[in-house]
């Protein structure tokens, strides 16, 4: 028998990875392939079909099954698919990307086995701390998780409004406000009464002073609560006195 035998160059796109291969033709898909040490695992998909045989250049697409996981809205779940790109994954998902929805690979790459792809929404806040305003956005989901991200630690006493667990909006506004306690001493006078005494020795109607008044002196510790270094309240923690005071008298 006579056998009409020539070369053709064939394309072998496998899963976005394009080879080059020269080869006897005829010759069928699965022998090309394996020319090109390229192997077909259980669930890949080859068009034309591993039977067909070839006589021209032609290009040979290889669709490799894979799976992968899928989160949107914090949901997972996990997709399996014979070849395509992201774009192709949301087209089957029947996912339409809304205007703050953003994802973590462009829409033409390649899957890939074991790829994780994520949906999320970009958030524009604005966080007040420490002196600064700090606009930015972001896919965290909680103002515990901005803060987090902004590497800003949180002091026992400090306040943060909305709450570090209160769920992330677009516009959202978050303000930290650093608190501070002190202790201060003040001194303050004790006034002095006056007394009055009777003297059998006086005249009526006349007064002598028997003895001066003299002023006391008091301490008085407060427990001050400062918000961003401004004084916000005080509280009365301890009063001492250090000097009675000396009451004056008057002779009657």
């Amino acid at each position: 028998g006579l056998c009409a035998c020539g070369k053709a160059t064939m394309q072998i796109n496998d899963n976005g990875i394009k080879t080059e291969i020269e080869v006897s033709v005829p010759r069928t898909v699965e022998k090309i392939l394996a020319d090109a040490d390229i192997t077909l695992n259980e669930g890949d998909e080859v068009n034309p079909a591993a039977d067909t045989k070839i006589s021209e250049a032609q290009e040979i697409v290889i669709s490799r099954k894979h799976t992968v996981t899928l989160t949107v809205d914090g949901e997972t779940k996990e997709v399996t698919m014979a070849g395509g790109t992201i774009r192709d994954l949301l087209e089957r998902e029947s996912i339409t990307l809304g205007e703050k929805q953003h994802i973590n690979y462009d829409m033409d790459e390649y899957l890939a086995d074991g790829m994780e792809v994520k949906i999320f929404y970009l958030f524009h806040i604005t966080v007040q701390c420490d002196g600064k305003n700090d606009t930015l956005d972001t896919e965290s989901k909680t103002v515990g998780d901005v803060l987090a991200e902004l590497n800003i630690t949180l002091g026992e006493d400090d306040r943060v409004t909305p709450a570090v667990t209160e769920k992330v909006t677009d516009g959202m506004q978050i303000a930290v406000n650093r608190v501070t306690f002190d202790t201060i001493v003040e001194k303050e006078e004790i006034g002095y009464e006056t007394t009055y005494q009777d003297d059998s020795s006086l005249p009526k109607g006349q007064e002598q002073v028997g003895r001066e008044g003299e002023n006391g002196e008091k301490e008085i510790t407060y427990k001050v609560t400062y918000v961003d270094g401004a004084e916000e309240s005080r509280e009365l923690a301890e009063e001492t006195v250090t000097k009675e005071p000396v009451n004056k008298v008057i002779m009657v």
